[in-house]
């Protein structure tokens, strides 16, 4: 009987140190992560670009690389000088309260080539013409050096990585422990093994299933209980002490704001009495010492709200709200695709024709860089067609066909704009061929002083792209140097939000037979 007692109490003792010993190693473990943390944050410049880069297998322009960081800007912002930076660029630049930086881009019209202009940090938003044409651009998997050949797009990126990587680390639901996915079902049939619910904030004691050998890893269920004593009092430590923080910071930057409140009453009291020009001063120069103490106790609160969020939450949380975002993520493009299919589809068919009001349309042309970058790769031969339409009541069927990269003597260089004339149900009571003139114009989105790009011909009788269609469409005859491709760069007059926008004025001359 004493013996049992003694047993159990040499138990205890060991269980208690083991506790302390592992505690105070997860006390160093965690000052020491916490410094790395800092001095990393320490050693940042100024503004700096995300390392996380993706490794781009496709052609990238040189409006959608980043003054910065000289690579494909991702999440990019286009200045109003026309040049390009990545998003986490100017967020890092706005996490250290710089209003105005100078542009880093290179301006070949100054003497020196560099851009002299001033980029208001505030300001700047995220280009989506831009964000959609590098989202788009194909990339290799970030395990390409593990053995993954899959190229898909960017923005398939978190898919991917998330559902059909093969060589993506998941967790066994058995043993918690990571696998390559390719390799977890074959792990899965041979592990019997099971990890402890502590796991997700700390514990890596994995049970071994009844009647296996007992290994040198197994631990006692008092040492497991001491474990997670300790596992449990560092998470809530790290907590409060954040939380704490957070609240001092914030009840001492309200205690200032009701002293500058007082502050500046007391200075319009001064303000209002012509005799005390010496108040007014001080009370001036003490509205000037309180804005700049709450200035700096706002930017103590915001640096204690980021180390709670991104040093002390614990991976339990941060795995699962990063893997919610990943979902979030492919649903945002899985409803773009599911756009952009039905955008074709209504582009494509175009089953009903629209009647010209006083023979005038408007061609809106969406998403003109992805279209661009599909024709630069061969893959818009027959160019972009537009809706069909009359060109009077009984009249003409006409389409309009852009070809983004230009055709024909303005390939690479211009926007190329044709019209081409269709079987239609009024044609065997139309004269021909078609006479009378035809006016293309490229429209200025900007409100002020509007410009637009304007070219008018008359119908070419002896061509035969005017006569009655044999086919189902004449060839396509129109103006192959529309518009200067160069005029298109951002910021443009002409192309706002990736959107064109294209009139066609059609007068044909209508006589009897």
């Amino acid at each position: 009987m004493n013996g049992d007692s003694e047993t159990l109490e040499y138990k205890r003792r060991h269980t208690v140190d083991d506790t302390e010993e592992k505690f105070r190693d997860l006390q160093i473990e965690t000052k020491k992560r916490r410094e790395m943390k800092s001095n990393e944050m320490e050693q940042q410049p100024l503004g700096f670009c995300s390392t996380d880069r993706p490794d781009f297998d496709d052609d990238i322009q040189p409006e959608e690389i980043c003054c910065a960081c000289k690579m494909p800007a991702l999440q990019p912002i286009a200045t109003r000088c026309g040049h390009t930076y990545c998003g986490h660029y100017m967020d890092s630049l706005k996490r250290e309260n710089v209003s105005e930086t100078q542009c880093l881009g290179t301006d070949e019209d100054s003497d020196d080539k560099h851009c002299h202009e001033k980029i208001l940090v505030l300001n700047q938003t995220v280009d989506k013409a831009l964000d959609r044409s590098i989202n788009n651009k194909l990339i290799k998997c970030k395990n390409h050096a593990l053995g993954c050949s899959d190229i898909f797009k960017l923005r398939k990126l978190a898919h991917h990585l998330d559902n059909i990587c093969l060589f993506a680390n998941v967790r066994c639901p058995n043993c918690k422990r990571e696998q390559q996915r390719g390799q977890l079902e074959e792990h899965k049939a041979v592990c019997r093994s099971k990890a402890c619910a502590f796991a997700d904030i700390g514990c890596e004691h994995v049970s071994e299933p009844e009647g296996a050998a007992s290994s040198s890893s197994s631990q006692t269920p008092e040492h497991s209980i001491g474990l997670h004593l300790a596992l449990i009092y560092q998470l809530v430590a790290s907590l409060r002490s954040a939380s704490e923080f957070s609240a001092e910071t914030l009840d001492s930057a309200m205690t200032r704001h009701s002293k500058s409140v007082t502050c500046q009453e007391q200075a319009l009291s001064m303000l209002s009495n012509p005799n005390q020009q010496n108040s007014e001063a001080i009370a001036i120069q003490e509205l000037r010492t309180n804005y700049g103490n709450k200035r700096g106790d706002a930017k103590k609160a915001l640096e204690g709200y980021n180390r709670l969020v991104h040093v002390e939450y614990p991976a339990a949380v941060a795995e699962p709200v990063l893997r919610l975002k990943h979902q979030s993520q492919w649903l945002e493009h899985q409803e773009e695709d599911r756009n952009e299919f039905m955008t074709k589809f209504m582009q494509e068919t175009n089953e009903i024709p629209i009647l010209l009001n006083h023979g005038q349309m408007i061609f809106k042309l969406k998403d003109f860089s992805e279209k661009r970058m599909k024709a630069i790769k061969g893959e818009l031969k027959r160019g972009v067609h537009g809706p069909l339409f009359y060109t009077h009541e009984f009249g003409y069927l006409m389409v309009p066909i852009v070809y983004p990269n230009g055709d024909g003597a303005g390939t690479g260089t211009h926007l190329s704009i044709f019209i081409a004339i269709k079987k239609g149900k009024f044609d065997a009571l139309l004269p021909w061929p078609v006479v009378g003139r035809i006016t293309i114009s490229v429209l200025s989105q900007r409100r002020v002083g509007r410009e637009t790009v304007k070219h008018s011909f008359r119908t070419d009788v002896a061509s035969l792209s005017y006569h009655r269609p044999m086919q189902e469409m004449n060839q396509a005859s129109g103006i192959p140097k529309a518009l200067d491709l160069n005029l298109l760069k951002q910021p443009s007059d002409f192309l706002v939000e990736d959107t064109l926008f294209i009139q066609i004025v059609v007068e044909p001359q209508i006589t009897d037979k």
